[in-house]
């Protein structure tokens, strides 16, 4: 994963009405269109979008994404958007999504575009939620406490789909972002380094090694987070283990 925690800038710090901003790596690009602040109008026609405001900066959140509720009703995939509606009448005076993916550009109330974002998804919105399994009364006498049978891996997954690499990603991998910080531009070098683990279970001792699995770059902050995975079988002999001695290992 690659997540990505910031705000979309206009370039040079003059108000612009759109900016398209982007977050490239392992040879993919993801572009978001970001779009200044908006409002569905009444028309004969029905709703129709305001001119966009011109804006200096704006942040990159699900709650500026297209979603949202409408009375007992929400969109699945990102409940605290906005622009979404059951009917035409209900959107008139709501604001209007600021963060679109750039071949969805809403122009009817009736579309439902993708929820654009460089930010995690959380378990209970969709699609990560279809991937969680089945929790039924079959599950509850059979499995539980375990996970059911049926889960798949992806649910594990934070990042939307086209911020994902294959397999891990990789220690000295550049990750630059386009209209993110005032600047315009930031690139990023992962460290060439890797914690390596070595757990003791009474006089035995095992090594192991970690995988990066996640990037989280906070450009505002400025800060960049690396997290690491690693796991150890240790069945049967759990009851001696007495501690886990955590280096780090530069890495060529």
């Amino acid at each position: 994963d690659v997540l990505v925690h910031g705000h979309a800038h206009a370039p040079g710090g003059h108000p612009a009405p759109r900016v398209d901003v982007a977050l490239r790596f392992n040879g993919r690009t993801k572009t978001l269109a970001v779009i200044g602040d908006r409002t569905w109008r009444s028309g004969v026609l029905g709703p129709s979008l305001s001119e966009p405001e011109p804006f200096v900066a704006i942040p990159i959140t699900y709650e500026r994404a297209y979603g949202g509720t409408d009375g007992d009703v929400w969109e699945r995939r990102n409940p605290v958007g906005v622009g979404f509606a059951t009917s035409a009448n209900h959107l008139v005076g709501r604001p209007a999504p600021n963060i679109e993916v750039p071949s969805e550009l809403i122009t009817s109330w009736r579309q439902r575009p993708r929820p654009a974002g460089f930010g995690p998804i959380p378990r209970h919105w969709s699609p990560r939620l279809e991937l969680a399994g089945t929790y039924d009364a079959r599950w509850e006498e059979e499995r539980a406490p375990l996970l059911p049978t049926d889960l798949h891996d992806d649910f594990f997954y934070s990042a939307p789909v086209d911020q994902r690499v294959p397999g891990y990603l990789r220690e000295g991998e550049s990750i630059e972002l386009l209209n993110l910080t005032p600047s315009g531009y930031l690139r990023v070098v992962l460290p060439k380094v890797r914690p390596t683990f070595r757990t003791f279970f009474g006089r035995e001792s095992v090594e192991h090694h970690a995988r990066l699995h996640t990037v989280i770059i906070e450009p505002e902050v400025p800060r960049v987070l690396l997290v690491w995975h690693t796991a150890l079988r240790c069945h049967g002999k759990e009851h001696k283990l007495e501690h886990t001695v955590v280096r780090m290992k530069n890495y060529v």
